[in-house]
Order: C-alpha cells, then structure tokens, then sequence
C-alpha cells in the first residue's frame, strides 16, 4: 500500500510492484492487491500491455486520474489537467469518478524510433 501511495502519481502494475519485493511470491502479491480493491483502498484497470500485463493498480483516494501509457518504454506519464469535459455529454450528467488514458509513444521513445527508422516517416500527436 505504501508503495502505491509513494508512487500515487503512476499506476502500477504486478510486475511493476514485484520489482520492489522480489522476495515475495507473486501470488502473495495478486492476493494483496485484491484485498485491497475490495477494501476500496486501491482501484485497478486494464491495460494490455506486452512488457507489464493488463492489470494495474491505483490508490483509491484519486477520484479523477490521467495517464498516458508509452508502448516504447512502457511507463506511465501524468497528465496535466482534466482532458473531459462537459461538453463530451450531449445532456448534463454528474461524474463522481474516472479514469482516462491514451496509449502511444512518449518523445524519447518516439525519438529513438525515429533513429532506427533511418529516415522513415512517423507522424506524432504533439497535443493542442
């Protein structure tokens, strides 16, 4: 738990987690985190992800949270503001919780890319 409140600003996948406690078995690790969702004190959603898995994991505490997942490096970046807004809703609507987050290429990972491709054409979404 302290190590989710530690890193509250990243979600955090079982194989993020082992990495901090090798010595743990990770079904000891599987079964925590369960008992922790179903305390309500952590939250998780599925991601596919080749290198972490598809569970990850996230303090309960953030009602609205906002990441951006690299298929590069696999790490999660926070975003800065809420990208939602009302007008997403074509009537008015009350959101007490969400979890919003794009998947792409972070800029080291895409630069890397970039390098390798020798000249290849990538396009970016660069925001605004």
């Amino acid at each position: 738990m302290k190590l989710l409140e530690n890193e509250s600003s990243f979600p955090l996948s079982v194989q993020d987690i082992y990495r901090h406690f090798p010595e743990v078995h990770l079904t000891t690790i599987y079964r925590a985190l369960a008992y922790l969702e179903k305390k309500g004190l952590v939250e998780s959603f599925v991601l596919p992800c080749s290198e972490t898995g598809t569970q990850t994991y996230y303090v309960s505490s953030q009602r609205h949270v906002h990441f951006f997942h690299c298929e590069g490096c696999h790490r999660f970046f926070p975003l800065k503001g809420c990208p939602l807004s009302d007008a997403v809703f074509d009537r008015t609507y009350t959101v007490e919780h969400h979890v919003f987050y794009l998947i792409g290429m972070c800029p080291d990972c895409l630069a890397r890319s970039n390098q390798s491709s020798a000249g290849g054409k990538e396009k970016a979404h660069t925001g605004g």
